[in-house]
């Protein structure tokens, strides 16, 4: 019997310690060099698919078309203004979606911040270009290594922080670009053990108190960091119920409200959902059947008016939620 390759194993790893047992029972060997699975065997997922309505919080708006080509990274800046990267270009939209301007790139993007003063930090594979609000570039900093794998950039006032999911580490730098330190590094001597990332999805972004929050994807679990990299707090869900975090690596994206609630998105299962500040389910903004069977990875972000923004890149299109309900807000925090 020949070895069942490790990518195999990590496309059927997103369906869960079930559906990973399920499916290998069902291999059976075909006489070529392809494996396949038995139909009787196959594991069947569509009850996980379904939520319960009482569940369902907030109200979809009208989404907005990414008008570029492979969108993969979303951000918002201060005027609430929407940025959408692509593979050679980032859209600039207003809050309506009417398009503000296009800002040709060399290299795909990766991974979007925007600062309060308007620069854009644009996330590459290996590197961070620096660009003013109208494109013009301003700095391209030092690559980072044949083995980086930039997928999530947060920005405060004088910081910028970046997700590595090749060297599995969040990098700490100023805004002109000098490396202050690096976060989540295995240490036996501060008690870190550093991330379990076993596919390119890892994400950090700032709450509305300044604190620093990175997704552990592959412990299902929320680290709350100081600048210098000491944990200050965690929470975890795992399990392949609502509540919970399945397959090898969730949530995918995470953002943050004013409130210090979460929003999260998942791949495998895809579904967006509310959770307080400890990690407590709030209720399910988008339940799987909303998107397409090829998607992987919803980027996430909330405005100031606290509309919440989700990039569904297999359709194209920015997803947009309010949490106003009948006309009451749906309150989170806690």
């Amino acid at each position: 019997m020949k070895i069942i390759s490790s990518r195999v194993l990590l496309a059927l790893a997103g369906f869960g310690a079930l559906a990973l047992v399920a499916a290998l029972l069902a291999l059976a060997w075909t006489g070529g060099n392809h494996l396949k699975a038995g139909k009787s065997f196959r594991y069947d997922i569509s009850e996980l698919k379904l939520v319960d309505p009482k569940l369902m919080i907030g109200r979809e708006l009208t989404p907005i078309t990414a008008p570029v080509t492979n969108p993969h990274a979303l951000a918002v800046d201060g005027a609430n203004r929407i940025y959408v990267g692509g593979e050679t270009e980032i859209a600039v939209l207003e809050a309506d979606g009417r398009l503000v301007r296009k800002l040709p790139v060399e290299h795909p993007v990766t991974c979007l911040a925007v600062a309060l003063d308007g620069v854009i930090y644009v996330g590459h594979r290996d590197r961070i270009v620096v660009l003013a609000q109208d494109g013009a570039f301003l700095a391209g900093w030092t690559p980072l290594g044949s083995n980086s794998v930039l997928t999530s950039l947060a920005v405060a006032e004088k910081e910028l922080f970046a997700a590595d999911a090749g060297q599995r580490l969040v990098w700490r730098f100023d805004r002109n670009g000098r490396l202050l330190g690096r976060i989540g590094v295995k240490d036996k001597a501060r008690d870190l053990p550093g991330f379990i990332i076993p596919s390119p999805y890892f994400d950090l972004a700032i709450g509305p108190d300044g604190a620093l929050w990175v997704v552990d994807p592959g412990r299902h679990r929320l680290i709350e960091f100081t600048p210098a990299g000491d944990q200050v707090s965690s929470w975890e869900r795992s399990g392949m119920d609502i509540e919970g975090f399945s397959g090898c690596c969730n949530p995918s994206h995470i953002a943050i409200r004013a409130d210090g609630s979460f929003v999260t998105s998942e791949k495998g299962l895809v579904r967006i959902k509310i959770h307080t500040a400890s990690g407590a389910l709030l209720g399910v903004l988008s339940a799987p059947g909303h998107f397409a069977e090829e998607t992987r990875g919803i980027d996430l972000a909330v405005d100031s008016d606290g509309r919440i923004l989700a990039l569904d890149s297999e359709k194209g299109r920015i997803l947009v939620f309010t949490m106003e309900t009948r006309g009451q807000k749906v309150e989170g925090g806690g």
